[in-house]
């Protein structure tokens, strides 16, 4: 008789000069226990590069990562309208990659309005695309509406942008696995239609 002890790795990817790392009790299971910065340039060597020595001695995974980006473009919001405007969620197959949301913007040239981010919202007339050839995402700026889902950030614009950053783990939900859902909505508070664009950046496994 054998018992199995958890292990607990920890797998680090480089970006924005910063070591980021996530925690897994079992590999292979897909359970993500916590994110943090663990650094920034003391872990890289004389050639740019991460330098493996200054990472703590313990069950290390060094994950090779790409960077991704999509845009909206300009949406027009009607007045007193909620809309999502742009989403994203890993394409189908893809379990076993490891996604990060990094940063969302969002710029306003009108009256007041409302931007929330969330999270596993039902989508009407979404039309989810590839992100790029080389990424495991998709992406929709088609859909018209959206119920439901959680809220994770939310803030105010009014002739200008937000730029929030993020280190949020997305990937894949429930059994069979579904994929996330992140979604940037935006609602019209002023008295005149409200031209707004919007953007995603994150990072991914290779």
């Amino acid at each position: 008789m054998s018992i199995q002890v958890p292990i607990k790795v920890r797998t680090f990817v480089l970006d924005d000069s910063k070591l980021l790392y996530f925690e897994k009790d079992t590999p292979g299971i897909g359970i993500s226990t916590g994110i943090s910065d663990a650094g920034s340039f003391p872990f890289l060597g004389p050639d740019g590069k991460l330098d493996p020595s200054f990472i703590p001695n313990e069950n290390v995974i060094i994950t090779p990562v790409l960077t991704f980006s999509v845009n909206t473009g300009t949406t027009i919001i009607p007045v007193s309208t909620r809309r999502p405007i742009i989403s994203i969620q890993p394409k189908l197959g893809t379990f076993g990659a490891t996604f990060l949301l990094r940063k969302i913007r969002t710029v306003s040239n009108g009256a007041l309005a409302l931007f929330e981010v969330i999270l596993n919202g039902a989508l009407t007339n979404a039309n989810f695309i590839p992100a790029d050839p080389a990424s495991k995402v998709n992406f929709d700026i088609a859909a018209t509406n959206i119920s439901g889902g959680t809220v994770i950030d939310s803030g105010f614009l009014q002739f200008g942008q937000q730029e929030p950053e993020y280190t949020l783990l997305f990937g894949f939900t429930g059994s069979p696995p579904t994929p996330d859902t992140i979604s940037l909505v935006v609602t019209s508070l002023g008295n005149r239609p409200q031209p707004v664009s919007g953007s995603f950046r994150w990072i991914e496994s290779v």
